[in-house]
């Protein structure tokens, strides 16, 4: 079940960035940010909502120490990741960013055998590095130059990417706690509140209108928001059951499904290299889902 949930995150995840990528071209990646946080509130506290007026939950049990602790933490990084990773998405390009970013799941792996003790197989483990190669390859890195990536005079938007990548790695490890403290729907609307707070603040800091043209706009910003936090959703159910090791490359997957919108809506074509990404990608993805 894990596994299946995982897979619809990575799903969901990757159109929305897909979305939000149109949408910090159109009305900038800070108002975005924000944008998609405050909205992707919505889901989360409808579903609590629901569970409190049928009953279907009890809330009493959560260890409310351990949930403000993380929660407080993951809230205040994850608006620096999205900060980050929208800013990249708006000057870069899509593959690079997308892709560096999705070696969050090597960190987060990492420090889950490191810190919470999880232990994969070896089996596991060999189809977890034929995905960060799968993953590796889909950004094609031959249509820029390693000098461009790196130049901050280039908008690549690599330096954002790896940003995306280590805190949002840490990020996740977090996540596990708090999740098993909380739950997850709780879990998600608590970051979704703090983290909309946060980038309040830094829009009203930087005095930037929260205003925008709603015309061509609205569907980008509000399609990002429901995508967005349906794969946060999907994600944190997944890690509720399953552990780290099988969920996270499972959905730092997503950039499969950012690409095809992108083929599919906008006529991007893959290279041949990609092509290859793409498979070993998507084979690592289902014999790992198979495996869990």
């Amino acid at each position: 079940m894990g596994a299946i949930l995982s897979f619809a995150a990575m799903l969901t995840s990757g159109i929305g960035d897909y979305l939000a990528k149109l949408a910090s071209v159109r009305i900038g990646s800070i108002k975005t940010s924000f944008y998609v946080r405050f909205l992707g509130l919505i889901p989360p506290v409808l579903i609590i909502i629901f569970q409190i007026i049928f009953k279907s939950l009890d809330y009493t049990d959560i260890d409310l120490g351990s949930f403000l602790k993380f929660g407080t933490t993951i809230g205040i990084l994850i608006a620096s990741v999205y900060l980050a990773y929208y800013r990249g998405l708006e000057i870069g390009s899509v593959s690079i960013v997308s892709t560096v970013a999705s070696a969050w799941f090597a960190v987060s792996v990492i420090l889950a055998v490191i810190f919470l003790g999880e232990t994969p197989t070896v089996l596991q483990v060999v189809l977890i590095s034929i995905i960060v190669v799968g993953i590796g390859t889909l950004s094609d890195f031959r249509s820029i130059s390693f000098a461009q990536i790196l130049n901050s005079s280039q908008a690549s938007g690599f330096s954002h990417a790896v940003f995306v990548m280590f805190t949002l790695g840490v990020v996740t490890v977090l996540a596990k706690p708090m999740i098993e403290a909380g739950g997850p729907f709780l879990g998600s609307a608590y970051t979704h509140i703090l983290s909309s707070v946060f980038l309040l603040i830094v829009i009203r800091w930087q005095g930037i209108s929260l205003q925008f043209q709603i015309k061509d706009n609205l569907q980008y910003v509000v399609g990002a928001a429901f995508f967005d936090a349906a794969g946060i959703l999907l994600f944190f159910m997944a890690l509720l059951i399953s552990p780290i090791t099988l969920v996270t490359p499972i959905m730092a997957a997503h950039p499969l499904a950012t690409m095809a919108c992108a083929r599919f809506f906008d006529g991007e074509r893959t290279s041949a290299l990609q092509s290859v990404g793409i498979f070993l990608t998507v084979i690592g993805v289902i014999l790992l889902g198979l495996l869990g």
